[in-house]
């Protein structure tokens, strides 16, 4: 065995043995699966189970007070919340975790076609970490993710993108401004994900119904009540606003919607931002034959009376392999500059949301950590390593470990990159 597999041995009984949130039991969903769909699933789960999900299905599961991992069996699952005219619910919803508790969700699509202006993914009243990768999370009537109360939120890789809302009930439909993602007094860290905030429609004719007039832009991210943010090579971007058209359909044209908004209400926030941009949504425009106005490009930023605190550009990324067998090989790709010298940090858990002032670092992991020295970056070419996953302890079916990046650049400047959760499984337990 290599001393690298040997000292990812080491981590991985480290990380599981002290926890139940580390292992336990696979259940899968789907026709062929244990349980036919994913509130089944989660009802039938405790603590430390994984559901793995085999096919794309139609749902508002919520895990409610349960340390779970969930995630696709590959890279075209999705979940579906699907409704017309009555109230449904998110795609997923993750509320009331304790402080020991943790979510991971991961290699998922969360999807939502209802009318009635709620998220894709909702997040409320959390004390212990909530993770979610590789994810696609789409809104259609309301913002993509809302997170609320929440001590510990990261999200890596994901493509977030709102819907634009509107009142059903009115005669004459009225569009409301969604965000990418709004959190609401709540720890959120995201690394290398797109944010994207609802485009206003353009001015339009219901068939047999009324004239819609266009609607501004939504922005890509809100932080507002006392919420603490940390982007990190992430970008931003308001929507853009809606346009008008000629004759009866002749309107100002409406305002693209910020990129960034800390806090919209209230006082206190504060968004830290490391190598992300983006910017504000384009205005409507406004064709020749019309005299309205055309709309204005959105801000960028809206920071008053928030507070935002640019770290740099300098940053570093990580992505995993989702899931291995014991046996086969988890693959790291880093994002580097010539003459890193890159490590990898393995913890016990997810952790909360910690800033390092002195450092401006910033760690997703749970205590201990256990440090495991790579390479020295010979090239800006992105840094691919794999490692051998080792047979997994006696009585383990599958285990999650938690990781993240440590770089020190030439200039021996520490840089951390965005967390990840690896899932491995006994050669007995893979589904």
């Amino acid at each position: 065995m290599s001393n690298l597999s040997h000292t990812l041995l080491i981590a991985l009984v480290a990380a599981s043995a002290p926890s139940a949130t580390a292992q336990g039991d696979i259940i899968t969903v789907g026709s062929t699966g244990d349980v036919t769909d994913v509130q089944s699933a989660i009802d039938l789960a405790v603590d430390g189970d994984h559901i793995v999900i085999l096919e794309s299905l139609i749902g508002t599961p919520t895990i409610n007070g349960k340390s779970l991992t969930i995630s696709g069996i590959d890279d075209t699952i999705a979940l579906l919340s699907f409704g017309l005219f009555t109230l449904s619910g998110p795609a997923l919803t993750i509320q009331n975790l304790a402080a020991d508790q943790s979510v991971v969700v991961r290699q998922l699509t969360l999807d939502i076609q209802i009318v009635d202006p709620i998220p894709s993914l909702h997040i409320q009243d959390c004390a212990g970490p909530v993770h979610i990768e590789d994810c696609t999370i789409a809104g259609f009537n309301g913002a993509a993710i809302t997170v609320e109360d929440c001590d510990a939120v990261s999200i890596a890789s994901c493509s977030v993108t709102a819907g634009v809302a509107f009142d059903q009930g009115d005669v004459t439909p009225e569009y409301f401004p969604q965000a990418g993602l709004s959190a609401g007094d709540s720890r959120v860290s995201a690394y290398d994900s797109v944010f994207t905030g609802s485009s206003g429609p353009d001015a339009s004719q219901i068939i047999f119904g009324p004239v819609v007039q266009p609607a501004p832009g939504g922005p890509g991210f809100v932080a507002r009540e006392n919420s603490v943010v940390y982007l990190s090579e992430c970008t931003v971007t308001g929507g853009a606003g809606g346009s008008a058209g000629e004759g009866d359909l002749c309107f100002d044209g409406q305002d693209g919607g910020a990129g960034l908004v800390v806090d919209d209400f209230g006082a206190g926030s504060i968004v830290r931002l490391r190598n992300t941009g983006g910017g504000g949504g384009a205005g409507g425009t406004v064709p020749a034959s019309c005299a309205g106005n055309p709309g204005s490009a959105g801000a960028p930023i809206e920071a008053a009376p928030g507070t935002v605190q640019a770290l740099g550009d300098a940053a570093r990324s990580l992505t995993t392999t989702s899931f291995v067998t014991e046996g086969d090989s988890v693959d790291l790709s880093f994002s580097v500059a010539t003459g890193d010298f890159v490590s990898l940090l393995l913890g016990s858990d997810l952790g909360a949301s910690l800033y390092l002032p002195a450092s401006q670092l910033t760690l997703n992991l749970g205590l201990p950590l256990i440090t495991i020295p790579l390479t020295t970056a010979p090239s800006e070419d992105p840094l691919e390593i794999s490692i051998t996953v080792p047979t997994l302890p006696i009585g383990f079916d599958v285990v999650d470990v938690p990781l993240q990046g440590l770089i020190i650049d030439t200039a021996m400047t520490p840089l951390a990159t965005g967390p990840s959760v690896v899932t491995i499984y006994s050669a007995a337990g893979a589904p």
